[in-house]
Protein backbone atom coordinates (compact mmCIF):
# COMPACT_ATOMS: atom_id res chain seq x y z
CA UNK A 1 0.00 0.00 0.00
CA UNK A 2 2.54 2.42 0.99
CA UNK A 3 3.87 2.17 -2.40
CA UNK A 4 1.03 2.63 -4.62
CA UNK A 5 -0.41 5.33 -2.57
CA UNK A 6 2.51 7.74 -2.86
CA UNK A 7 2.96 6.46 -6.70
CA UNK A 8 -0.36 8.86 -7.06
CA UNK A 9 0.57 11.79 -5.33
CA UNK A 10 4.28 11.81 -6.15
CA UNK A 11 5.55 15.59 -8.27
CA UNK A 12 8.03 15.55 -10.97
CA UNK A 13 10.83 17.04 -9.03
CA UNK A 14 14.69 17.07 -10.32
CA UNK A 15 16.63 15.60 -6.86
CA UNK A 16 19.41 14.45 -5.96
CA UNK A 17 20.03 11.20 -4.50
CA UNK A 18 21.64 11.92 -1.33
CA UNK A 19 20.59 14.19 1.32
CA UNK A 20 22.65 15.24 4.39
CA UNK A 21 20.67 14.96 7.67
CA UNK A 22 20.80 18.22 10.28
CA UNK A 23 17.85 16.82 12.25
CA UNK A 24 20.49 16.95 15.27
CA UNK A 25 22.02 20.05 14.88
CA UNK A 26 19.67 22.58 13.67
CA UNK A 27 15.67 23.38 12.82
CA UNK A 28 16.58 26.21 11.21
CA UNK A 29 16.42 26.44 7.80
CA UNK A 30 18.69 29.77 7.37
CA UNK A 31 21.00 28.52 9.86
CA UNK A 32 21.28 24.89 7.96
CA UNK A 33 22.09 26.47 4.82
CA UNK A 34 25.41 28.02 6.48
CA UNK A 35 26.79 24.28 7.08
CA UNK A 36 27.67 24.11 3.14
CA UNK A 37 27.78 21.47 0.75
CA UNK A 38 25.69 21.08 -2.36
CA UNK A 39 23.68 18.21 -1.59
CA UNK A 40 19.95 18.74 0.00
CA UNK A 41 19.41 18.82 3.26
CA UNK A 42 17.06 17.67 6.26
CA UNK A 43 15.87 19.21 9.22
CA UNK A 44 12.86 18.91 11.40
CA UNK A 45 10.64 22.07 11.09
CA UNK A 46 7.50 23.51 12.59
CA UNK A 47 4.56 22.61 10.88
CA UNK A 48 2.89 26.00 11.40
CA UNK A 49 5.50 27.57 9.67
CA UNK A 50 4.78 25.95 6.44
CA UNK A 51 2.26 26.63 3.40
CA UNK A 52 0.28 25.36 0.70
CA UNK A 53 2.41 25.76 -2.88
CA UNK A 54 0.88 28.61 -4.58
CA UNK A 55 -0.57 32.16 -3.78
CA UNK A 56 -3.51 31.24 -1.09
CA UNK A 57 -0.96 30.89 2.04
CA UNK A 58 -2.78 28.04 4.05
CA UNK A 59 -0.51 26.99 6.91
CA UNK A 60 -0.41 23.89 8.01
CA UNK A 61 -0.57 22.83 11.89
CA UNK A 62 -2.99 22.19 14.58
CA UNK A 63 -4.72 25.62 13.92
CA UNK A 64 -5.11 25.59 10.02
CA UNK A 65 -8.04 26.38 7.88
CA UNK A 66 -6.81 24.54 4.65
CA UNK A 67 -8.85 22.78 3.04
CA UNK A 68 -7.26 19.66 2.94
CA UNK A 69 -6.18 19.25 6.58
CA UNK A 70 -10.65 20.24 7.23
CA UNK A 71 -11.58 17.19 5.40
CA UNK A 72 -9.63 15.06 7.27
CA UNK A 73 -10.99 16.23 10.42
CA UNK A 74 -14.45 15.47 9.36
CA UNK A 75 -13.11 12.42 8.04
CA UNK A 76 -11.80 11.39 11.31
CA UNK A 77 -15.56 12.48 13.00
CA UNK A 78 -17.81 10.77 10.65
CA UNK A 79 -15.74 7.83 8.60
CA UNK A 80 -17.30 9.68 5.51
CA UNK A 81 -15.17 9.62 2.95
CA UNK A 82 -17.77 11.26 0.37
CA UNK A 83 -16.78 14.36 -1.60
CA UNK A 84 -20.42 16.12 -1.52
CA UNK A 85 -20.78 18.56 1.26
CA UNK A 86 -17.16 18.06 2.23
CA UNK A 87 -14.58 20.82 3.01
CA UNK A 88 -12.46 20.22 -0.05
CA UNK A 89 -15.90 20.48 -2.01
CA UNK A 90 -17.21 23.37 0.26
CA UNK A 91 -13.81 25.65 -0.52
CA UNK A 92 -13.76 24.72 -4.27
CA UNK A 93 -16.89 25.70 -4.42
CA UNK A 94 -16.57 29.08 -2.64
CA UNK A 95 -13.11 30.09 -3.57
CA UNK A 96 -13.31 30.52 -7.57
CA UNK A 97 -11.18 33.17 -8.60
CA UNK A 98 -11.65 35.01 -11.92
CA UNK A 99 -7.93 35.83 -12.86
CA UNK A 100 -4.33 35.28 -11.58
CA UNK A 101 -4.48 38.92 -9.86
CA UNK A 102 -7.63 38.00 -7.81
CA UNK A 103 -6.18 34.71 -7.12
CA UNK A 104 -2.67 36.48 -5.73
CA UNK A 105 -5.22 38.68 -3.52
CA UNK A 106 -3.98 41.75 -5.71
CA UNK A 107 -7.17 43.83 -5.61
CA UNK A 108 -8.61 45.32 -9.73
CA UNK A 109 -7.33 49.32 -8.94
CA UNK A 110 -3.99 47.68 -8.51
CA UNK A 111 -3.65 45.29 -11.62
CA UNK A 112 -3.33 45.46 -14.76
CA UNK A 113 -2.61 43.98 -17.91
CA UNK A 114 -1.37 40.11 -17.76
CA UNK A 115 -2.12 39.87 -13.99
CA UNK A 116 -5.85 40.75 -15.09
CA UNK A 117 -5.70 38.67 -18.23
CA UNK A 118 -4.42 35.33 -16.93
CA UNK A 119 -6.00 32.29 -15.97
CA UNK A 120 -6.02 31.97 -11.79
CA UNK A 121 -3.68 29.39 -11.55
CA UNK A 122 -0.77 28.48 -8.98
CA UNK A 123 2.17 28.71 -11.59
CA UNK A 124 3.02 32.24 -11.10
CA UNK A 125 5.01 34.00 -8.38
CA UNK A 126 6.86 36.91 -8.54
CA UNK A 127 10.19 35.20 -7.91
CA UNK A 128 9.23 32.70 -10.47
CA UNK A 129 11.34 32.51 -13.67
CA UNK A 130 9.84 34.27 -16.95
CA UNK A 131 9.43 30.70 -18.26
CA UNK A 132 6.37 30.87 -15.99
CA UNK A 133 4.46 32.89 -18.07
CA UNK A 134 3.46 30.26 -20.16
CA UNK A 135 1.13 29.54 -17.80
CA UNK A 136 -0.37 32.66 -18.53
CA UNK A 137 -1.92 32.19 -22.00
CA UNK A 138 -4.87 29.37 -22.53
CA UNK A 139 -2.86 28.16 -25.77
CA UNK A 140 0.08 26.94 -23.48
CA UNK A 141 -2.09 24.50 -22.28
CA UNK A 142 -2.39 20.42 -23.95
CA UNK A 143 -5.68 20.01 -25.98
CA UNK A 144 -6.73 18.11 -22.83
CA UNK A 145 -6.12 21.35 -20.16
CA UNK A 146 -7.81 23.64 -22.65
CA UNK A 147 -11.10 21.52 -22.74
CA UNK A 148 -10.78 21.21 -19.09
CA UNK A 149 -10.36 25.05 -18.67
CA UNK A 150 -12.84 26.22 -21.46
CA UNK A 151 -15.63 23.64 -19.69
CA UNK A 152 -15.12 25.92 -16.86
CA UNK A 153 -13.16 24.17 -14.57
CA UNK A 154 -9.88 25.38 -12.69
CA UNK A 155 -6.21 24.23 -13.37
CA UNK A 156 -5.06 24.30 -10.17
CA UNK A 157 -5.77 22.44 -6.99
CA UNK A 158 -5.55 25.45 -4.72
CA UNK A 159 -9.10 26.98 -5.87
CA UNK A 160 -12.42 25.56 -7.67
CA UNK A 161 -14.53 25.05 -9.65
CA UNK A 162 -13.66 21.64 -10.18
CA UNK A 163 -15.93 18.39 -11.15
CA UNK A 164 -17.21 16.26 -9.12
CA UNK A 165 -15.07 13.29 -10.48
CA UNK A 166 -11.64 15.25 -9.86
CA UNK A 167 -13.31 15.91 -6.57
CA UNK A 168 -14.13 12.75 -5.59
CA UNK A 169 -10.29 11.28 -6.98
CA UNK A 170 -8.47 14.07 -5.00
CA UNK A 171 -10.58 13.38 -1.60
CA UNK A 172 -9.43 9.28 -2.13
CA UNK A 173 -6.20 10.26 -2.28
CA UNK A 174 -6.31 12.64 0.85
CA UNK A 175 -7.36 10.07 3.00
CA UNK A 176 -5.46 7.07 1.67
CA UNK A 177 -2.08 8.85 2.90
CA UNK A 178 -3.89 9.58 6.31
CA UNK A 179 -4.86 6.31 6.65
CA UNK A 180 -1.30 4.98 5.25
CA UNK A 181 0.79 7.50 7.64
CA UNK A 182 -2.17 7.37 10.96
CA UNK A 183 -1.37 3.67 10.53
CA UNK A 184 2.55 3.29 10.08
CA UNK A 185 3.76 6.50 11.40
CA UNK A 186 5.98 9.07 9.57
CA UNK A 187 9.66 7.53 9.18
CA UNK A 188 13.01 9.31 10.99
CA UNK A 189 14.39 6.59 7.99
CA UNK A 190 12.56 5.94 4.74
CA UNK A 191 12.09 2.58 3.41
CA UNK A 192 14.93 2.01 1.45
CA UNK A 193 12.79 0.63 -1.90
CA UNK A 194 10.93 4.65 -1.94
CA UNK A 195 12.37 6.71 -4.91
CA UNK A 196 14.43 9.85 -3.49
CA UNK A 197 11.56 12.39 -4.09
CA UNK A 198 8.84 10.09 -1.92
CA UNK A 199 11.11 9.88 1.05
CA UNK A 200 10.57 13.35 2.70
CA UNK A 201 8.42 16.12 2.14
CA UNK A 202 10.24 19.49 0.16
CA UNK A 203 9.77 22.98 1.18
CA UNK A 204 11.29 25.92 -0.22
CA UNK A 205 12.48 28.51 2.04
CA UNK A 206 11.33 31.97 2.34
CA UNK A 207 13.54 34.52 3.99
CA UNK A 208 12.17 37.43 5.57
CA UNK A 209 14.93 39.23 7.72
CA UNK A 210 15.88 36.42 10.14
CA UNK A 211 12.87 34.33 9.87
CA UNK A 212 11.98 32.01 7.21
CA UNK A 213 8.63 29.85 6.36
CA UNK A 214 8.49 26.84 4.24
CA UNK A 215 6.43 26.62 0.83
CA UNK A 216 5.61 22.86 -0.42
CA UNK A 217 6.99 21.79 -3.26
CA UNK A 218 6.11 18.59 -2.79
CA UNK A 219 4.50 16.20 0.23
CA UNK A 220 0.99 18.43 -0.14
CA UNK A 221 -0.80 15.38 1.27
CA UNK A 222 1.62 14.36 3.92
CA UNK A 223 1.37 17.56 5.58
CA UNK A 224 -2.00 17.22 5.47
CA UNK A 225 -2.03 14.00 7.08
CA UNK A 226 0.18 15.06 9.69
CA UNK A 227 -1.71 18.43 10.55
CA UNK A 228 -5.07 16.42 10.99
CA UNK A 229 -3.29 13.70 13.49
CA UNK A 230 -1.88 16.75 15.78
CA UNK A 231 1.09 16.47 14.70
CA UNK A 232 3.79 19.73 15.49
CA UNK A 233 6.82 19.25 13.50
CA UNK A 234 8.00 17.04 10.66
CA UNK A 235 10.80 16.16 8.88
CA UNK A 236 11.73 18.21 5.27
CA UNK A 237 14.02 18.21 2.76
CA UNK A 238 15.44 22.06 1.75
CA UNK A 239 17.74 23.47 -0.66
CA UNK A 240 16.22 20.66 -3.21
CA UNK A 241 16.68 22.02 -7.30
CA UNK A 242 13.52 21.24 -9.21
CA UNK A 243 11.01 22.45 -11.57
CA UNK A 244 8.70 24.38 -8.78
CA UNK A 245 10.58 27.50 -8.68
CA UNK A 246 13.53 28.28 -6.60
CA UNK A 247 13.96 26.60 -3.19
CA UNK A 248 15.46 29.85 -1.82
CA UNK A 249 13.66 33.35 -1.87
CA UNK A 250 14.60 36.30 -0.22
CA UNK A 251 12.83 39.33 0.69
CA UNK A 252 15.32 41.73 0.18
CA UNK A 253 15.82 40.17 -3.20
CA UNK A 254 12.88 41.62 -4.27
CA UNK A 255 14.36 44.26 -7.24
CA UNK A 256 15.54 40.75 -8.61
CA UNK A 257 13.00 38.71 -8.58
CA UNK A 258 12.52 38.00 -12.41
CA UNK A 259 8.94 38.83 -12.73
CA UNK A 260 9.56 41.96 -11.09
CA UNK A 261 12.49 42.73 -13.34
CA UNK A 262 10.26 42.31 -15.97
CA UNK A 263 7.60 44.53 -15.13
CA UNK A 264 4.67 41.90 -14.13
CA UNK A 265 4.54 43.09 -11.11
CA UNK A 266 5.81 45.87 -9.64
CA UNK A 267 7.97 45.95 -6.58
CA UNK A 268 4.67 46.48 -4.26
CA UNK A 269 2.75 44.10 -5.37
CA UNK A 270 5.50 41.34 -5.54
CA UNK A 271 6.08 42.41 -1.74
CA UNK A 272 2.14 42.13 -0.67
CA UNK A 273 1.93 38.64 -2.84
CA UNK A 274 5.45 37.55 -0.35
CA UNK A 275 4.27 38.97 2.78
CA UNK A 276 0.61 37.59 2.63
CA UNK A 277 2.13 34.18 2.35
CA UNK A 278 4.66 34.42 4.58
CA UNK A 279 2.25 35.00 7.78
CA UNK A 280 -0.66 32.88 6.36
CA UNK A 281 -3.12 34.80 5.25
CA UNK A 282 -5.49 34.11 2.68
CA UNK A 283 -6.31 36.37 -0.30
CA UNK A 284 -9.04 38.63 0.19
CA UNK A 285 -12.12 36.98 -0.83
CA UNK A 286 -10.50 34.12 0.10
CA UNK A 287 -13.48 33.25 2.73
CA UNK A 288 -15.52 29.72 2.67
CA UNK A 289 -17.69 27.18 4.35
CA UNK A 290 -17.46 26.08 8.10
CA UNK A 291 -14.69 24.23 8.64
CA UNK A 292 -15.70 23.29 12.31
Amino acid sequence: MLKSVLARVKRTLSLNSEYRDLREQTNDPLEALCFGGTKPLLITFDLAKTRWHGPTGFAYGQDTSHPYVGTLREYQRSGNADYAGSALQRYWHDWQPKNLAEALGLGPESSVGLLRSAPSGHRILPWYETSSLRWSKLTSFDAKSRRYYQEGFSLTRTNGPHSPQVGRKRIQRIIDVFLMLNEGGFWRHPPEELPYFEQFPVGDIMERGSEAVLMIANGQHRLSALSAMGMRECTMLIGVKHQRGPFLVRRGDVDRWPLVRKGVFSRDQALEVFDRIFDGRQPAGCRWGNMS
